[in-house]
């Protein structure tokens, strides 16, 4: 039986191994316990996002407006760089000093500024509990933690995928783990910060 999937083409044990993911994440989803979600209190939030509930999920609240806001500081610097065309003068080390001098933020925040944010919302300003509670309980650490390893798996095994099916690669100058530029290890933490509060409030 191993033999014959090891036989199998590489895009078809790549697509195994998806389906077979997706199938756990449906299964481990349809055994969780149904709660009552809160409603939303964004009612005078500036941001158009359906943010999380500002009383019941204080914590979840200010580290997503600190994740909105950085990205817009990424994605600035990202199309500073792409407009100007700087990327032509990168070296391998220039890509992994711009790439992880913009991931440190987001991996430094649980530990540096577990305030995350302070936003005012119906005149109230909202106090992020983590700045009371140990390093591990935080939600920035977990939200951090479950990004760095979602996008270590993703690059490491997954680029092959892209490099299999759609025949593309990178031909950056970089340092690489398995084939994948490191610097896009940490690119990808920045941008998943991104799509988890896309992600959270629906908008994907």
């Amino acid at each position: 039986m191993m033999s014959d999937i090891s036989a199998l083409p590489i895009e078809a044990k790549m697509t195994a191994i998806l389906f077979t993911m997706f199938a756990i994440l449906v299964g481990m989803h349809s055994l969780q316990t149904p709660m009552n979600e809160a409603p939303k209190n964004n009612t005078t939030s500036k941001l158009p996002l359906l943010l999380p509930d500002s009383k019941t999920e204080p914590s979840k609240y200010c580290y997503e407006v600190f994740a909105w806001q950085y990205t817009a500081v990424w994605i600035g610097i990202f199309g500073f760089i792409v407009v100007s065309q700087a990327y032509e003068h990168l070296t391998a080390w220039g890509y992994l000093g711009v790439c992880g001098g913009l991931a440190l933020p987001l991996m430094l925040q649980p530990f540096l500024y577990p305030l995350a944010s302070a936003p005012v919302v119906k005149n109230r300003i909202i106090i992020n509990p983590d700045m009371q509670r140990p390093f591990y309980k935080r939600y920035s650490t977990k939200a951090t933690i479950y990004l760095m390893t979602y996008a270590f798996i993703g690059n490491y095994w997954y680029t092959h995928y892209f490099y299999s099916v759609l025949k593309a690669e990178y031909t950056m100058p970089s340092h690489r783990l398995n084939d994948v530029p490191i610097a896009m290890f940490l690119a990808t933490h920045f941008y998943f910060c991104t799509y988890h509060v896309c992600v959270s409030n629906g908008i994907l």
